[in-house]
């Protein structure tokens, strides 16, 4: 993982259905940089998902009304942080942790303040 960091101006949407408009202004991107393997990518996530389940960013989004305001920038491996938004997306399907990623996620999930998912990483490894 690495250090994460948050800042100020950036918007977008992730293409899915619903009222398009009102779920795209509500959508945050997360700028994601891999300095390891060299490669920069940009995460959607709506605002609700990351204020309730990633308490690392509420300091940087709760002062914020709209989306436009917001840039946030990440220092983490890029498949972590992949598996990290999809727990977020899709929480009614998340991706399995195994011993070869439950440490990394437990790190990268204690740093972002992600309290259910610690909790599921120490069950995990304590099996």
């Amino acid at each position: 993982t690495g250090e994460e960091e948050g800042e100020g101006a950036s918007k977008g949407g992730d293409g899915r259905g619903g009222s398009e408009a009102s779920e795209e202004q509500n959508m945050i991107v997360i700028h994601v940089c891999d300095e390891n393997r060299g490669i920069n990518r940009d995460f959607s996530c709506r605002k609700d998902v990351l204020l309730s389940e990633m308490a690392y960013f509420r300091s940087y989004l709760n002062g914020s009304e709209s989306c436009d305001d917001i840039d946030i920038s990440v220092h983490c491996d890029i498949q972590i942080f992949q598996w990290l938004i999809k727990y977020l997306n899709e929480p009614d399907a998340p991706p399995p942790l195994d011993t070869g990623n439950v440490i990394s996620i437990l790190i990268s999930s204690q740093f972002l303040k992600m309290a259910r998912l610690v909790e599921l990483c120490l069950q995990f490894v304590c099996r």
